[in-house]
């Protein structure tokens, strides 16, 4: 399916580079652009680290019960809580932290997951949802020096569209990592998609930013299954008063397109 004419203008019109992909649960044509370009991800990548922690428990490889001590200092700056929290005096099971990753992508509780279950663990379960080397997680989140040599969290934007999509086939197949871990994605959080489509849709959704570049991976369904889709925006190269609201528009746009 061509790119429709109302999303060819936005993404047009902008000084960004954007990227996007649409596909359906039903097979039926999605679209995209700049689909197979790869972006740096920001707290998107986040959506993996929590599908791997969900499979690895479904495994009985680890219990999300589990505890672990909070270090503010691994990951401060940015999003969270954690970072301001005494070090070593409070300790979080892994289900609390990763409810803190997704709901307000604290990086604190990210780092202490990455820590946790390793980056080759992550990197598994992205080859198994959709085998890209685009898309990879090379560095805990506020690793500045990471960040200086280049070493960037990557995706594609239909390798994320592609990834959510199987989240809720696996999920809808009854498997247990997948049913968690959509459960968590549809907790309530801010984010441009969440903003702009309608509030009685079942969306699990994770935003990502950082200076010059926003994205999120989304996945769209309603009770009655009239609509099932997943998203990928993924944008960079201008300032957030840019992005922010261009990622509404998409977002909108799309949903129109989709469902008309």
């Amino acid at each position: 399916m061509t790119l429709p004419n109302q999303i060819a203008e936005l993404v047009e019109s902008t000084p960004a580079r954007v990227g996007l992909c649409v596909v359906h649960a039903s097979g039926a044509p999605g679209f995209g652009y700049r689909e197979e370009e790869v972006f740096t991800q920001a707290s998107a990548i986040k959506i993996p680290i929590l599908g791997t922690l969900n499979r690895l428990a479904a495994d009985g490889r680890l219990a999300l019960s589990e505890t672990l001590p909070v270090d503010p200092s691994d990951g401060v700056g940015g999003c969270g809580v954690l970072q301001n929290f005494l070090p070593g005096a409070s300790r979080l099971a892994l289900a609390d932290l990763a409810t803190l990753m997704i709901v307000l992508s604290d990086n604190v509780a990210t780092n202490l997951l990455i820590e946790r279950i390793g980056f080759d663990a992550v990197n598994e379960l992205i080859e198994d949802m959709h085998g890209s080397e685009a898309t990879r997680l090379r560095r805990k989140m506020i690793d500045l020096e990471a960040r200086k040599v280049g070493r960037e969290n990557t995706a594609t934007p239909r390798d994320a569209a592609v990834h959510m999509l199987r989240l809720a086939e696996n999920a809808n197949a009854g498997d247990p990592a997948a049913l968690a871990t959509r459960r968590t994605l549809r907790l309530k959080k801010e984010s441009p998609v969440t903003a702009a489509l309608p509030k009685d849709l079942l969306l699990a959704t994770k935003p990502g930013m950082l200076d010059g570049l926003r994205t999120e991976w989304s996945l769209v369904q309603d009770e009655g299954g009239g609509v099932d889709y997943a998203m990928a925006l993924m944008a960079d190269g201008a300032d957030d008063a840019v992005l922010e609201p261009l990622f509404r528009r998409l977002a909108a746009t799309i949903h129109s397109v989709v469902t008309r």
